[in-house]
């Protein structure tokens, strides 16, 4: 009788729809940190405005094509900082849009409110994620 359960539910598993997504990809992190960590915003201690695009594979039909504008900036009075980006990426027929806000809490860990000094953030990125053929 429990085997039959188990195979019942594996069956029942297996049969619902699936969805995937494919990231976008980049090739230098470092540029934009706001695309892949929302615990970034506000980190540098000044508003920053980021833009990189790359186009790849030049010259064939349905190339990749990925531009991203991001900004961020730290708020004192939310102990962290807020931001958001946009992407929007073309590989053949296939578009991706992305737009997420982004909001880091800043823990200080030496005690001090130094911009400059040691701390831990912990983010949190809501956002619109959207694909079409």
């Amino acid at each position: 009788m429990r085997s039959a359960l188990v195979l019942l539910a594996l069956f029942l598993a297996c049969s619902l729809p699936l969805a995937a997504q494919q990231d976008a990809q980049f090739s230098m992190y470092m540029f934009n940190r706001m695309v892949l960590n929302p615990a970034y915003a506000g980190a540098r201690g000044a508003t920053n405005i980021t833009s990189v695009g790359r186009t790849q594979w030049v010259g064939i039909d349905g190339h990749p094509n990925t531009f991203t504008i991001s900004g961020d900036a730290p708020i004192s009075v939310l102990h962290g900082g807020v931001g958001g980006h946009l992407m929007v990426d073309q590989i053949g027929p296939l578009q991706t849009l992305a737009l997420k806000a982004a909001y880091a809490f800043r823990f200080n860990l030496q005690g001090a409110e130094d911009p400059e000094g040691a701390a831990l953030q912990i983010g949190i990125a809501p956002g619109f994620f959207r694909k079409q053929i």
